[in-house]
């Protein structure tokens, strides 16, 4: 939660140099040049097993996941600050319940769309109470409609992938999705793309290695670790750490205000997404039943 939640961080400061699609490209590609090592080696330990139903479920997944979500996301991060940009991206959970109910053509329960709405009231509430120009509205709103396409991405990757994850486990599916899901990347390789790498500033660099290392591969893989030994509502409530390490961060490296309507608007967003998800449902009856 510590490296994802610094992760917009990073972004901002890769912002400064380079446009939201490249850096989408120096962030998976040697990510996913790192797990289809990783895939290569199950594969020869006979460890894995691809139907084309399968692969395909896993190109689709991974395009939602590597390109939707990162360019909706580093477009977003280039208009908004990275605190800001990290309540957004809370609406991860939300999002993925939502989707998941329409993707099997439930019937969203009230309380769905009445937390949803809850926590972009809160998000609204940010933009409208920190900025007085409308100029600057302006900007922040488009900002957070842009970045908006990160969550769909999220709970249209979590759909899809669902019938693939439990046959090749929680790491395996994610490892997978984005290696597949990077390899149209490759056709993107240009000697513009080799020009940036060529002159990258070693701030740039760094931004670049924490985020393909250190949120990608280390991230992702560890996280599939936990999913394995914690219960996926237990480990989801860690989730809701990232909003506060991103703005904690944004404060004392890119010196963004963490003033009384982010704090605000903050914990609207989350007590919306929390009662979106059901937890904050479940953590009322925890507290009955003490």
């Amino acid at each position: 939660m510590v490296l994802w939640g610094l992760s917009f961080i990073a972004i901002e400061i890769g912002l400064r140099e380079v446009s939201p699609w490249q850096m989408v490209l120096l962030r998976y590609l040697p990510a996913a040049a790192i797990f289809a090592v990783m895939l290569l080696v199950k594969a020869i330990r006979g460890q894995l097993h691809f139907t084309l139903r399968m692969t395909l479920e896993l190109l689709i997944a991974g395009l939602f996941m590597v390109s939707l979500y990162n360019l909706s996301l580093n477009t977003g991060l280039s208009m908004l600050p990275a605190s800001l940009g990290a309540l957004v991206i809370a609406l991860n959970p939300a999002m993925i319940t939502i989707v998941a109910m329409l993707f099997l053509r439930e019937r969203p329960r009230p309380r769905t769309w009445i937390g949803l709405v809850l926590a972009l009231a809160g998000l609204v509430f940010v933009v409208f109470a920190r900025y007085g120009t409308p100029e600057l509205r302006a900007q922040n709103l488009l900002g957070m409609v842009i970045t908006l396409g990160a969550p769909l991405s999220i709970g249209l990757y979590t759909s899809v992938i669902r019938n693939t994850a439990p046959k090749l486990g929680a790491v395996g599916a994610t490892v997978s999705a984005i290696t597949v899901g990077s390899l149209p990347l490759v056709f993107f390789i240009g000697p513009e793309l080799l020009q940036v790498v060529s002159t990258m500033s070693s701030e740039l660099f760094w931004s670049l290695m924490f985020l393909s290392l250190g949120c990608t591969v280390y991230g992702f893989v560890m996280w599939g670790y936990v999913l394995k030994r914690v219960e996926a509502s237990t480990a989801g409530m860690f989730i809701y750490l990232v909003p506060l390490i991103a703005a904690l961060g944004s404060y004392f490296m890119l010196d963004e205000p963490l003033d009384l309507p982010l704090l605000l608007g903050g914990t609207i967003t989350v007590i919306g997404v929390a009662i979106s998800t059901g937890l904050a449902t479940r953590i009322w009856q925890t507290i009955r039943r003490a």
